[in-house]
């Protein structure tokens, strides 16, 4: 063989490597902010995909608003949010616009027009994504700026018509929306599962009242001691996600020695975001010590939280002599918006993001 011709073949088979390893898009994206996925975060609105007045997320569920034209995640509170939850550039490319300087603490009990802070990055070949909501302050790019994927680029926040502090994620090519879950293998280097089939927790605690809207927004205030003798209510809250239509959650109360002393349980509907809380009356002598709550979903604990009676200087048992549960919120309202219901006990909680 001459060396032209072996020159020409071995291009060829370079040529046949390269196509081989090459991504099957040419533009596929990282998980564009930090965090564990379904544990200190998860999605609750996907694309919409009906193109009428209904909703439909690309599998056919709730996961989604009427009209919306992207994916968001979700954190917890705003306390989540101060713990600074970064903001990754999903791929390379290069800054096109960016605003900053909003309030970034916008929610249902306080509102705020449509001015977020945002980032667009042109990635090539029609292909833009924009990264709305970000924490005032946060963007640390400028307008011209290459970027690569991975690259910090800003901090999650709730600023313009936020109802809690999320990202909110879309993709455009050739200006048009992108569905990329309709095709994930094409658009993600790492799909995520759909997350109607993921459950979780993502926050939870002891209060020594039922949390106010403005509470659950931010994060329910810690109660200290319950100080025995006081008539003292305890309420543990919590926010999950992932429940189907059937489901039951429940809260399971127990004394210092592990003892069950109450229950109160709940059938759900099919909820991709909600905050619950359940209380209990603690008797007029109750054991002193570290009680206990369990929550549940079908019978399995996804956490437990403790909260102290009386001085507790170390583990001991007592005798219960009485006590008494009381099932916060026995009338629910629930009111559906696209695909979140965020209810509590005895008041409605519905939470809606663009």
């Amino acid at each position: 063989m001459s060396i032209k011709r072996k020159t020409a073949f071995n291009s060829l088979l370079i040529a046949a490597a390269l196509a081989i390893a090459a991504p099957a898009h040419a533009v596929q994206f990282v998980t564009p902010l930090g965090g564990h996925p379904f544990k200190d975060w998860t999605i609750v609105n996907y694309v919409d995909t009906n193109p009428g007045p209904g909703v439909s997320d690309y599998r056919g569920g709730i996961y989604s608003y009427n009209g919306h034209d992207a994916i968001d995640f979700t954190l917890p509170n705003f306390a989540a949010m101060k713990r600074n939850v970064p903001v990754f550039a999903a791929a390379s490319g290069t800054v096109v616009s960016i605003h900053d300087g909003e309030f970034d603490e916008c929610s249902w009990a306080n509102p705020c027009g449509n001015n977020p802070n945002y980032i667009t990055i042109d990635h090539g070949g029609g292909v833009t994504t924009q990264y709305l909501h970000l924490a005032k302050g946060s963007v640390n790019v400028a307008v011209g700026q290459a970027v690569t994927a991975g690259q910090s680029i800003g901090l999650v926040g709730s600023s313009g018509l936020s109802t809690d502090p999320h990202l909110h994620f879309a993709v455009f090519e050739n200006g048009q929306v992108v569905d990329t879950y309709q095709d994930p293998g094409k658009w993600w280097i790492d799909p995520l599962p759909y997350a109607g089939d993921q459950r979780g927790v993502l926050d939870a605690g002891i209060s020594d009242h039922l949390p106010t809207d403005a509470e659950w927004t931010y994060r329910p205030p810690q109660a200290g001691a319950f100080e025995p003798g006081t008539g003292a209510r305890a309420f543990m809250w919590v926010n999950f996600f992932g429940t189907n239509s059937g489901d039951t959650i429940d809260f399971i109360w127990r004394r210092p020695d592990g003892t069950q002393v109450g229950r109160s349980s709940w059938n759900m509907a099919e909820y991709s975001f909600a905050r619950w809380a359940a209380s209990f009356m603690l008797p007029d002598d109750p054991a002193i010590g570290l009680w206990s709550v369990d929550f549940r979903i079908n019978g399995d604990v996804l956490t437990t939280r403790t909260f102290a009676v009386g001085t507790v200087p170390e583990p001991q048992t007592y005798a219960l002599l009485a006590a008494g549960l009381m099932v916060v919120g026995r009338a629910l309202s629930r009111r559906k918006v696209g695909g979140m219901v965020v209810t509590t006990t005895d008041r409605t909680l519905t939470v809606k993001r663009q």
